[in-house]
């Protein structure tokens, strides 16, 4: 399904139908619509916001939003509130958060919920529609994440992660602050991987990309690859298999037989890992994961030699051939 499919993401479009909004908007001033709305501190480490006496008869609902988090993350939390007073389903207490929930919601409906208030709140702050039309008419993909925070008042975090959700695939986004990544992403049926965690060198990473732009934001960089389908070439009159030219190319570059053994172990098992991530996909096919395999071993520190080989291709198509028809 879609984003813009999910109940919550239309009930979000119908609010904003309805009153009127044109970004940005007094999200404080909508709330109130509604609730009561407060800002305190919260001194539990990690409570963002709390809603009580949500859809409650005789009572009216109260909105809290704990004033000692960043007023990025404040705008953001008091929409996902805003959600759960809308969307008709939802009732009760909400802590947003830590994950704390009421003993009367089975731990199945609290994620649901959470999830639904996330969907409504992005949509509301950050519209399907007009993320689309500023897609369409930006220069960069740096330049258009910052132009989404700044217009939209949100973080760089849920900025990025919205272009994740709705832009095209093949993109993908990594924010680092002296190589230390902070949080990386991609958008759905892209191909390639990108670190999620511990310390990078951004330059080293997709050097086929058709843009790499960087989003300098405060002491963190948030940068953004496109990267073009890996085709793979046409192999003429080589009628040597896979596991022929894996080991030809690796008695060229390793010399102890132990250590070919074990490159070749660490090969194929990186090769076995993207297949079982890219088959799942719905646009999966010979090139998508030929693509998928490439990026992944050429961006694997100590496999570029192994890349670079003259035979590499070979290996590599024969191999997808294989993967994808093991009959042939």
């Amino acid at each position: 399904m879609a984003l813009g499919e999910y109940p919550a993401a239309k009930l979000a479009k119908k609010l904003f139908k309805k009153y009127g909004l044109k970004i940005p908007f007094d999200l404080k001033e909508l709330v109130r619509e509604h609730a009561t709305l407060l800002y305190k501190s919260i001194p539990i480490e990690g409570v963002d916001g709390l809603s009580l006496n949500i859809k409650v008869i005789g009572a009216t609902p109260t909105v809290i939003i704990n004033e000692d988090i960043p007023k990025t993350r404040q705008l953001f939390t008091l929409a996902h509130e805003l959600g759960h007073l809308i969307i008709p389903w939802h009732c009760g207490i909400g802590i947003e958060g830590v994950g704390i929930r009421s003993r009367m919601l089975r731990e199945m409906d609290y994620r649901e919920m959470e999830q639904e208030a996330n969907i409504f709140a992005a949509e509301l702050l950050m519209p399907q529609e007009l993320i689309m039309e500023m897609y369409q008419k930006a220069e960069t993909l740096a330049k258009l994440h910052k132009s989404i925070c700044a217009t939209m008042g949100v973080s760089e975090h849920a900025a990025a992660i919205r272009m994740g959700e709705l832009l095209p695939e093949n993109i993908l986004f990594l924010a680092e602050s002296d190589g230390e990544i902070s949080y990386s992403g991609q958008t759905r049926d892209t191909y390639a991987s990108i670190p999620e965690t511990g310390f990078v060198e951004p330059d080293e990473l997709f050097h086929n990309a058709e843009e790499h732009t960087i989003n300098k934001a405060r002491s963190t960089n948030i940068h953004w690859w496109r990267i073009p389908l890996k085709k793979a070439k046409k192999i003429i009159n080589d009628d040597r298999d896979w596991r022929e030219i894996l080991d030809l190319i690796v008695e060229d570059l390793i010399f102890d037989e132990d250590d070919q053994k074990r490159f070749k172990s660490t090969i194929n098992g990186k090769i076995a890992y993207v297949n079982g991530k890219e088959k799942i996909k719905e646009h999966f096919s010979k090139e998508t994961l030929y693509s998928a395999c490439y990026y992944r071993l050429s961006d694997t520190v100590g496999l570029k030699p192994f890349v670079a080989h003259k035979d590499f291709p070979a290996f590599l198509k024969k191999k997808i051939d294989a993967l994808i028809d093991p009959k042939k």
